[in-house]
C-alpha cells in the first residue's frame, strides 16, 4: 500500500475573522504548511462582507490547491444573532468549497470523513 500526499485545509469562519491554515501528509509525516485570518470589516452590509469572505477563501484554495478540507462547526450560542451570522460565514465557506472541490472528493465536516453530497444532505436534516 503506497501513502499518499494530501493538503488539508482547516476553516474557523468567524463574523469578524475567519482563521484558516494548512497542512500537509505525506504517510505519517504532517508538516505546516501555511496559515492566515481574514479579517472582515465590522462595517458595511452583510452580503458585502460575505462576499469578501468568499473571495478570500477562493484565493486560498486557488494558491493551494487542498485534497480535503475541515470547516468548523458553529457552536450553539446564546444570542440567536450571533449564531445566525456565524451561520451565515460558514454557509459561504461551505459554498467556496462545494464551487472548487470535485463531487467524487471528499470534504471533511463534523469530525469525520464524507463525500459532498453526505454533508449536502446533512446539512438539509434540521
Amino acid at each position: 500500500m503506497t501513502d499518499e500526499r494530501s493538503r488539508i485545509l482547516g476553516i474557523d469562519p468567524g463574523s469578524r475573522l475567519c482563521g484558516w491554515g494548512l497542512v500537509e501528509v505525506d504517510g505519517n509525516r504532517v508538516s505546516h504548511v501555511d496559515n492566515g485570518v481574514i479579517v472582515l470589516t465590522q462595517h458595511g452590509e452583510m452580503p458585502a462582507r460575505l462576499g469578501h469572505l468568499l473571495t478570500q477563501i477562493n484565493r486560498v484554495l486557488d494558491q493551494y490547491r487542498p485534497t480535503d478540507v475541515a470547516v468548523e462547526e458553529v457552536f450553539q450560542y446564546r444570542n440567536a444573532r450571533t449564531a445566525l451570522v456565524l451561520g451565515h460565514a460558514r454557509g459561504v465557506a461551505i459554498a467556496a468549497l462545494v464551487d472548487e472541490l470535485k463531487k467524487d472528493e471528499f470534504f471533511l465536516e463534523f469530525g469525520y470523513s464524507k463525500t459532498i453530497e453526505e454533508a449536502e444532505e446533512h446539512s438539509g436534516d434540521h
